[in-house]
């Protein structure tokens, strides 16, 4: 039995097929304040609308674990997900998921903030994790 948790998030059967009509508009490489390389998957809405939802992974995983999510909120939203430093693609290495990591990770979503404003010129910016 499938369930939707998710209930304004419809179900769909075909994600390959879903897939070949949605691709990510942009891979790009952010850079924090303090240089490390941030990756991100930028996925443009499918509508005329600035609002954006910037997806935050969990520790341990990537930007990747919300390509399906991603692809399904462009009916509505412009979408930016990122790997925080030490996952995924991003530069840095963690040292022990301590305090100063935890600090670290606001510069990565400082610079995605900078980059959702150049994206997002006077939208409505929505964050998630």
């Amino acid at each position: 039995m499938i369930v939707n948790i998710l209930p304004f998030v419809p179900l769909l059967p075909f994600n390959n097929f879903f897939f070949q009509f949605n691709p990510v508009e942009e891979m790009t490489d952010l850079k924090t304040r303090d240089g490390q390389k941030i990756s991100s998957a930028f996925y443009k809405s499918k509508t005329d609308t600035r609002s954006l939802v910037l997806l935050l992974h969990m520790l341990g995983r990537s930007k990747e674990d919300w390509i399906d999510f991603a692809k399904r909120l462009t009916d509505k939203y412009n979408v930016l997900a990122i790997d925080f430093r030490g996952h995924g693609d991003s530069d840095g290495a963690l040292e022990n998921f301590g305090k100063s990591d935890f600090e670290k990770f606001q510069l990565d979503i400082e610079c995605a903030r900078d980059y959702i404003e150049k994206i997002i010129k006077d939208g409505i910016i929505k964050m998630g994790a």
